[in-house]
């Protein structure tokens, strides 16, 4: 519970498009959130239902991009299949009720 594990190259194009995004370089933001996107999404394919290499996390950092880009029925989407591999201990729930929160009291 005190760690987050995820796969290197999931997190490099996390860390890609926040950079990205920080400095507002556009081209190089949806370059990385598409490979971020297509890179998680074949880590689910190749390893679901067998194990999960701490997919729920990659599913994390998919759902933090999708709220950056205002798209936060994905970033839901994204959460609740986290829950879906990992029910207990996940910090899918902190994210879920952040976003309930927001859409109660406005960002």
């Amino acid at each position: 519970m005190e760690l987050a594990v995820v796969d290197s190259r999931t997190y490099m194009y996390y860390i890609q498009y926040v950079s990205f995004q920080l400095t507002g370089t556009f081209t190089g933001k949806h370059s990385a959130f598409k490979n971020l996107q297509d890179h998680v999404v074949s880590d689910i394919e190749m390893v679901f239902p067998t194990t999960f290499v701490h997919i729920e996390t990659s599913l994390h950092l998919l759902g933090h991009c999708c709220e950056l880009e205002g798209e936060l029925s994905r970033a839901w989407q994204c959460y609740k299949l986290s829950l879906g591999v990992q029910p207990q201990n996940n910090a899918a729930y902190w994210h879920i009720f952040r976003l309930i929160e927001w859409l109660i009291t406005g960002p």
